[in-house]
């Protein structure tokens, strides 16, 4: 019996020995995840597949480590740390993305990121009484108070800024009537409605939500509701450099698949979701509120990252009601990087 013991226990030491190399094989055959830095300008909901996929993190299926960064400064901040390097990737307005390539920088629109413009005209009560102006007035009248309102945004030149401009101009002012006053981020902007420093802003939800759900805001314009066009315009949009090396393109191409991923998993489930997005980034608002938002931006995330020719004539129209110049180049978009991220990896 002694002799039996001794053999099982030589047995059982000598497994152990030989599993260790073993394991150790394979724990350094795992490769390391490749690391992509992708800076965006603003927190704003408005960026639901970023939202999702980093809270999802469908990029640990892609071998991905996504190095995210709000960058301050607005969308020509982010797509500066691109051209210098910093940066792979740039999540900003199309607009801003139209306006740097037309002066000759060398980025290209790969994927969209939000295909309607999500935002709300959003008024501060007190305002909206001391304008006069009904909430069921006819649009060019509620678009009218922005000749007379101070609009925050978080930085001069982004998307919230040119926004409001094409807001404007849809309701027969031009552009330059509009008076901005920079606060920063979303949350400052809703803080400062409240406390009367601005009368205005142009936010997506869940900014337009809290402001109506704490009673200081009400929603006077839903422009992808309202304004013919509006919903197909691809307003958010990843920007990366023209020539990007082979390496740094096949890393986007599995970023990009792990975005359409999170996006799926939005459109299968938004609640569910809406409460993992909750849980790591809005602690602090009620989760029916997050709910409700992704709920109303769901409907721009269709399309696996697509552009098209419709959707970038509209956005070419759009850039040119705000002053945009249209880029001279044809090839300032493409759809390889979407078409490469939906071939089977």
């Amino acid at each position: 019996m002694l002799i039996n013991k001794m053999l099982i226990n030589r047995r059982t030491a000598l497994l152990s020995t030989l599993a260790i190399p073993a394991l150790a094989s394979r724990a350094w055959s795992q490769p390391a995840p490749d690391k992509v830095r992708l800076g965006q300008p603003t927190t704003s909901l408005s960026f639901l597949k970023i939202f999702a996929a980093r809270a999802l993190d469908t990029f640990a299926a892609e071998n991905i480590a996504l190095e995210w960064a709000s960058i301050p400064g607005g969308d020509p901040a982010v797509l500066a740390a691109v051209d210098s390097g910093d940066l792979e990737l740039a999540a900003v307005g199309s607009d801003t993305a139209l306006a740097a390539i037309a002066k000759g920088q060398p980025f290209k629109i790969i994927y969209t990121l939000m295909s309607k413009l999500p935002y709300d005209l959003t008024v501060s009560k007190a305002f909206l009484a001391k304008s006069g102006v009904a909430l069921d007035a006819p649009l060019n009248k509620r678009l009218g108070v922005l000749e007379t309102a101070v609009v925050g945004v978080s930085a001069l030149g982004g998307a919230q800024d040119r926004v409001a401009r094409w807001l404007a101009t849809q309701g027969g002012l031009s552009p330059k009537d509009v008076k901005l006053a920079v606060v920063g981020s979303p949350p400052a902007l809703g803080a400062a409605l409240e406390n009367g420093r601005i009368d205005a802003f142009v936010l997506s939800p869940p900014e337009s939500a809290i402001a109506v759900d704490k009673d200081y805001g009400t929603v006077l314009v839903r422009p992808s509701k309202e304004i013919a066009g509006a919903d197909i315009i691809p307003s958010l949009v990843l920007v990366a450099k023209s020539e990007p090396t082979p390496e740094v393109r096949a890393r986007i191409v599995r970023t990009l698949r792990a975005m359409n991923a999170a996006s799926d998993a939005v459109a299968a489930d938004p609640n569910k979701v809406s409460d993992k997005i909750t849980e790591k980034f809005f602690s602090k608002v009620s989760p029916s509120i997050i709910r409700a938002s992704v709920n109303a931006l769901v409907d721009g995330l269709g399309g696996n990252g697509r552009l098209t020719n419709e959707t970038i004539a509209a956005l070419l129209k759009f850039s040119t009601q705000t002053g945009g110049a249209a880029p001279q180049a044809k090839d300032f978009w493409t759809n390889s990087y979407v078409e490469a991220a939906l071939k089977k990896a």
